[in-house]
């Protein structure tokens, strides 16, 4: 499983051949969890003190602007949540809830934002990563609130 692990980093953070040191940092700061489905891992709001890489299976991510819930995205393997830990005000901006039986890595943002100032690269490859998914899950976002309005 390690070296499962350690491939879904390679190809979500886009870790080269002399990253090793650091792609063994993070494996070492990492948690493996498993999260059971229908189980919630980020409350909107909350703080925001883990950063997650999603190993297996799906989760649903949400909004609740008013008195509903939106869906936004689904993430799957080898995507990351809870990336709010990362920036200030450090709080979730939205939930997220298994789809299914997950597992995932977390990183406790108190352990990694120091390494990212030790290690600046470590730390440039997990903010452009982060800065890539948030553009991917906002044209998508784009594309659903197109879609819904144009149903009604």
């Amino acid at each position: 499983m390690r070296q499962e692990i350690r491939e879904t980093l390679i190809e979500t953070f886009d870790f080269v051949q002399e990253d090793n040191q650091l792609l063994d940092i993070l494996l070492k700061l990492g948690e493996e969890r498993q999260v059971e489905q229908g189980q919630v891992l980020i409350t909107e709001g909350e703080k925001a003190n883990y950063f997650y890489v999603v190993l297996h299976g799906n989760a649903k991510v949400t909004v609740s602007p008013g008195i509903s819930e939106i869906k936004i995205y689904t993430a799957s393997a080898g995507e990351i949540i809870g990336f709010s830990s990362l920036v200030e005000p450090r709080l979730y901006k939205g939930n997220v809830e298994a789809m299914s039986n997950m597992t995932v890595l977390a990183f406790d943002a108190d352990e990694l934002l120091p390494l990212f100032k030790k290690h600046p690269r470590l730390g440039y490859l997990i903010m452009y990563s982060v800065s890539q998914f948030l553009s991917q899950r906002l044209l998508h976002s784009m594309f659903e609130l197109m879609a819904s309005s144009e149903v009604r």
